[in-house]
């Protein structure tokens, strides 16, 4: 930092990119480092803004993006990035599904008089975010046949077309 203040004064600091370097680099280095912990402040909550330091490898992307030997790399980048939102949309239909689901299981397994009095039952469809993170085991095939769907078909055997 100190070399490039040499080397092009104070306008350097005013462009965008310098000011949010320049930002992190006392906020997070010098201003706690050299100041407040000679001073003997708990610097506990301070230690998280580290992690921020991390933003300056934003800069190497400029280098990967102008450089020819990294066309690849950032073809792939770029894929990855393209990729993200129909990820994110892909996510939210299946915590809709999810949420669906887990009603329906609150209200068809939760809330059945044969399963009011079961513990096992009641702590996995009981409400609708227990049937949704069951659900979810389900999803995935988490031991779904011999912890979940089985106890429930040995009391309703009419479950098995809930389970199918």
């Amino acid at each position: 930092w100190c070399l490039r203040m040499r080397a092009f004064g104070w306008v350097w600091v005013f462009d965008t990119p310098n000011t949010a370097d320049t930002f992190l680099v006392f906020a997070t280095g010098v201003i706690p480092k050299w100041l407040l912990e000679p001073a003997g402040w708990d610097l506990g909550t301070l230690r998280i803004l580290t992690v921020l330091r991390a933003l300056r490898l934003v800069r190497i992307v400029r280098v990967v993006r102008l450089l020819p030997q990294f066309k690849e790399l950032w073809m792939l980048i770029q894929g990855l990035m393209q990729s993200a939102r129909p990820l994110i949309w892909t996510s939210v239909i299946g915590l809709m599904i999810l949420y669906i689901f887990g009603i329906a299981a609150t209200e068809l397994i939760g809330r059945q008089e044969a399963f009011q009095e079961d513990e096992y039952v009641q702590e996995r469809f009981g409400n609708p975010l227990r049937s949704m993170f069951t659900m979810f085991q389900l999803m995935t095939m988490d031991t779904w046949g011999y912890t979940i769907a089985r106890p429930v078909m040995e009391k309703d055997w009419g479950m098995c077309l809930f389970f199918v």
